[in-house]
């Protein structure tokens, strides 16, 4: 798996930016993306998944079911869990892989009752969403970001061993405490978590879902 070790440097040239953005690179921007925006909102999230092939299977992130239906009642805090993987790839590339979101943009559209049928208008909902959400990522979540990215790159850089293809990564490892735990901490903690029989059920579900 191709994957950077962190956020730095990303290049000013849009080709190489743009390999990047559709790399494994992107792809664990765009989940983690989704994990601060829904801690914003007050929906922890559980998991992050994160396929070795990424050319198989999508990655995801996972909310606890009873959140998942308080976030479903409120449509504009489900709005904004939605848009945490694009708004993260803005953040971090300056443009979002649109290919990417291309469901939770037809969820946000559906939510605002507005109609997509082309590429043109989801281009112009996600430009109009961006331009009015300039403060969707601060500071201080922009740091959480490239925390929470250095950590599980260094953690997947490290690990051989995927269970059945997926790198599972528990997000309540750190998350609460982040600037308190160490890389090694982290990365030890996930080594355990990812021993554990009880993911093996639980990838067979996501790989029945792809």
């Amino acid at each position: 798996m191709q994957i950077k070790m962190s956020l730095d440097g990303i290049p000013s040239d849009r080709d190489k930016r743009r390999s990047i953005i559709n790399s494994a690179t992107g792809l664990l921007v765009h989940e983690i993306g989704h994990v601060v925006a829904s801690a914003k909102q007050g929906f922890p999230s559980d998991l992050i998944i994160i396929p070795k092939d990424i050319s198989a299977h999508e990655g995801m992130s996972y909310i606890d079911g009873k959140f998942k239906k308080i976030m479903e009642v409120n449509p504009s805090r489900h709005k904004s869990c939605l848009a945490g993987g694009f708004m993260a790839e803005h953040k971090i590339f300056f443009e979002p892989a649109l290919h990417r979101s291309l469901s939770d943009i037809l969820r946000m559209a559906k939510i605002d009752k507005k109609s997509i049928v082309c590429n043109a208008d989801v281009k112009s909902y996600v430009e109009g969403f961006i331009d009015s959400q300039s403060d969707f990522f601060g500071i201080k979540d922009t740091i959480n970001i490239k925390s929470i990215y250095r950590k599980i790159a260094n953690f997947i850089r490290g690990n051989d061993k995927p269970i059945e293809g997926f790198y599972i990564i528990p997000m309540r490892i750190w998350f609460d405490n982040i600037h308190d735990k160490t890389d090694e901490d982290a990365i030890e903690a996930l080594s355990r978590s990812n021993d554990e029989n009880r993911w093996h059920d639980f990838v067979r579900q996501i790989k029945n879902k792809n």
